[in-house]
């Protein structure tokens, strides 16, 4: 796979300052990138090296799916610190990208105007509903309820809180820790 991917985009589609935030790498939550500027298009530049889409990640298990999630919201919630306001881009399975070395979720970065936030949500429900397939059959149930959780209506931080709560109770279970017993 190559470490880069590029997309073209009309003069005007991404904001100056966006733009600018975006190939300062200011925005962890989008992938870098960098710009290329021609008469009539603008080409972005990302750098998807040591990223990898979800699918290519062999062993997915439930609480490593949920990490990916709960990345992805606080991504999310530092992208409105900086002018990227959750429904101004484009989210799903197919632009989401995760470092291996700490699960961090990232976005390949595509404006979008969503029509209510509704339609976002059943957006990020689907990178749910895409992570479950790539997990052991016993641990799905995990992703089901975090599914779940993007048709409530409850703002990123209240989700975000949720989905570090199963994430938690995912470790313990399907890690064979029982609760109340030590190791010592």
């Amino acid at each position: 796979m190559s470490d880069h991917l590029k997309l073209t985009f009309k003069p005007g589609e991404i904001p100056g300052f966006q733009k600018d935030i975006l190939t300062m790498g200011l925005c962890p939550l989008f992938l870098p990138v960098g710009t290329v500027e021609e008469p009539g298009r603008l080409m972005l530049l990302y750098d998807t090296g040591g990223r990898y889409f979800p699918d290519q990640i062999t062993d997915m298990r439930a609480f490593r799916a949920l990490s990916i999630l709960r990345s992805l919201l606080e991504g999310m919630l530092a992208a409105e610190r900086r002018y990227f306001p959750a429904g101004s881009y484009q989210v799903g399975p197919d632009i989401l990208m995760v470092d291996p070395r700490d699960d961090s979720a990232h976005l390949i970065y595509i404006p979008a105007r969503y029509p209510d936030r509704d339609t976002f949500m059943k957006d990020l429900q689907k990178i749910a509903v895409a992570l479950r397939q790539w997990l052991p059959e016993e641990e799905s149930g995990y992703l089901d309820e975090a599914a779940s959780y993007f048709s409530i209506r409850s703002g990123l931080t209240i989700l975000q809180h949720r989905l570090s709560m199963l994430e938690n109770e995912a470790i313990v279970v399907t890690q064979g820790i029982q609760r109340g017993k030590s190791s010592l």
